[in-house]
């Protein structure tokens, strides 16, 4: 069973109602997304709120709206933000982001969306909203993103590796391009099973590729991997 909370060096999070635990995965994801110039940030789908909580950390000068629909996570996602160094620069919406009216585009966008087909429900309600793309599909979340990102905004999206290259073909369609991807591994010797891919709406001819492996074969965790979450992680 999950912790009932996790705590980072300046914030807790508490998980016990949401389907969405903290991972290893979304703190790279927002560890790893970083817009110093961002006045304007929105996190689709916040679950706990960990991921407007680490770029309010990372962006000392931006205003963060949080999108979530499961009234449990947003609940849980409250009370994080409320405990928080920054509750007045977070504001949390408790709404689908196909129903969400921003009054104005965002610098930054990320989102660690469901991706399991909706033809593949868990039985429990809170990882199936979480999980599963019968709340928020794809073609959705590519439209609200390309209809909400500012002009020379960056959207930052963590999917397994298959479901990135669907995503990157429909964001495509809608006017945004791969502008870095990050290729997230266990350990070396394994496939990489997780993407994080930053997007942008200027075509690039060759998308750069990074890679970061969470372990060493001894199991250690790796050095690239500590540094980039020691700004939030006790451990580090």
């Amino acid at each position: 069973m999950a912790n009932p909370f996790f705590q980072f060096k300046q914030f807790k999070v508490g998980q016990e109602r949401c389907g969405m635990k903290v991972s290893a995965d979304a703190c790279v994801l927002g560890a790893f997304t970083r817009l110093p110039s961002a006045g304007r940030i929105l996190d689709i789908g916040a679950g706990t709120g960990l991921l407007s909580l680490m770029l309010a950390q990372s962006h000392p000068n931006a205003f963060i709206d949080a999108v979530e629909l499961d009234q449990q996570a947003y609940e849980q996602a409250k009370e994080n933000i409320a405990a928080s160094p920054w509750t007045d620069r977070i504001e949390l919406h408790p709404c689908a982001i196909q129903e969400f009216k921003p009054a104005q585009p965002y610098d930054l966008i990320i989102t660690n969306p469901p991706f399991y087909p909706s033809h593949l429900p868990s039985s429990d309600p809170k990882r199936k909203l979480a999980f599963h793309q019968e709340s928020l599909d794809f073609p959705a979340l590519v439209k609200a993103c390309a209809t909400m990102l500012a002009a020379d905004g960056i959207c930052s999206v963590l999917l397994p590796v298959r479901q990135a290259k669907e995503f990157s073909s429909m964001a495509t369609d809608f006017g945004l391009y791969p502008l870095h991807e990050l290729l997230l591994y266990h350990s070396p010797g394994h496939p990489p099973h997780r993407s994080i891919t930053l997007y942008h709406r200027h075509q690039t001819k060759s998308p750069s590729v990074d890679r970061l492996f969470v372990r060493l074969n001894d199991n250690s965790y790796s050095p690239a991997y500590q540094q980039l979450l020691q700004p939030y992680y006790t451990i580090f």
